[in-house]
């Protein structure tokens, strides 16, 4: 029996145990999907992915909340059941990078629970967040139950080496708005909720954020994205972008 389906939800909440008493305790059908389906948790054993449930809390955490910081002690692996989490360091001038964006499926904060350093980076949600959370004893404890995982956390951490040479050769290769449509449409991928006119990324992620991501200044982000308004391949709105033309975004990053 594969993991999914031993987790597939028969009720629309599914209850996980929790490891502190102020956690919420229970996903929705829609969180424990994106969980379970997840590539990486769909290729675990079934075993495996179950010891996994058993020992995972949950944590429900609003937009704008800083849960680690940098320097800080390591003591829990996350996984992302709903929503963002940026992974972001500042800089000695006091500039915000940030790594990468963390959403449904994806987990975080294995490699400093496990090597026993510091953290290296601040986490920060970009919208109200599901997590899974577990303990670093009891990550631990289940490396030492269900040697498995170390290996799946070994695919997690090539996954992510990948990402980030894919990410610094596009920054020595392509321009700022090839990459700012590269970002804008992998977002509206993840994290998009289509409408009538488009789609729109339900972040809460400033012009500011964009910058940080792309290693740009926010006036030349403001810039591009006021351009792409003008040529109708999306449009800037308070509540964030909305991409008006995906196919649009394609053709002109090819032209850019």
């Amino acid at each position: 029996m594969t993991v999914a389906a031993c987790l597939a939800p028969e009720p629309s909440i599914i209850p996980f145990p929790t490891a502190a008493s102020d956690w919420r305790t229970r996903l929705t059908a829609e969180e424990t999907r994106a969980m379970v389906d997840a590539p990486w948790f769909r290729g675990l054993p079934a075993e495996l992915g179950q010891a996994l449930v058993s020992i995972a809390g949950v944590r429900r955490v609003p937009a704008g909340q800083t849960m680690t910081h940098a320097l800080g002690k390591a003591d829990e692996w996350f996984g992302v059941a709903r929503g963002a989490v940026k992974l972001c360091s500042g800089t000695r001038a006091g500039r915000q990078v940030i790594f990468t964006l963390a959403g449904p499926g994806d987990w975080f904060g294995d490699v400093a629970v496990m090597d026993g350093e510091s953290l290296t980076h601040d986490a920060q949600t970009c919208m109200t967040t599901t997590l899974l959370v577990v303990s670093k004893p009891d990550l631990l404890s289940l490396l030492r139950r269900q040697p498995l995982l170390g290996i799946a956390l070994a695919r997690i951490n090539c996954q992510r080496a990948q990402e980030m040479m894919a990410m610094f050769t596009d920054a020595v290769s392509l321009s700022h708005e090839q990459r700012l449509i590269g970002h804008l449409l992998t977002l509206s991928r993840r994290f998009g909720v289509p409408r009538g006119d488009g789609i729109r990324i339900a972040l809460q992620m400033s012009q500011q954020d964009l910058a940080n991501l792309l290693g740009a200044s926010r006036q030349r982000i403001n810039a591009l994205l006021k351009k792409l308004e003008r040529q109708h391949l999306l449009r800037i709105e308070p509540s964030g972008v909305v991409i008006l033309s995906p196919e649009g975004l394609k053709a002109e990053a090819a032209l850019a």
